[in-house]
């Protein structure tokens, strides 16, 4: 069995934020189209992000991946006293 080239094909897309088509990505990587578009349909975060109408040829897909966004920062440390519901205000 080969190795995935899913993560080529991640930093492809990320470093493109407006998209790649299946031809001009099978271009940079070397490989058949066919085998992109199998790879990009099971990539859980691939998506068509556009489509390029042409009028003598269906429409083609312009393929992009979701960036995750980074985590959200760490809440600062409050203090440890708590203020107990007995204390007096």
């Amino acid at each position: 069995m080969r190795p995935s080239f899913h993560p080529e094909l991640r930093t492809l897309l990320r470093q493109h934020q407006h998209g790649k088509t299946v031809a001009q990505l099978a271009e940079l990587t070397s490989r058949r189209e066919n085998a992109i578009r199998r790879a990009l349909e099971v990539m859980p975060d691939a998506y068509v992000l556009d489509w390029i109408q042409t009028r003598t040829k269906p429409p083609i897909a312009v393929w992009s991946v979701v960036v995750p966004p980074e985590n959200a920062p760490k809440p600062h440390a409050k203090s440890r006293r708590t203020k107990r519901s007995d204390d007096a205000s």
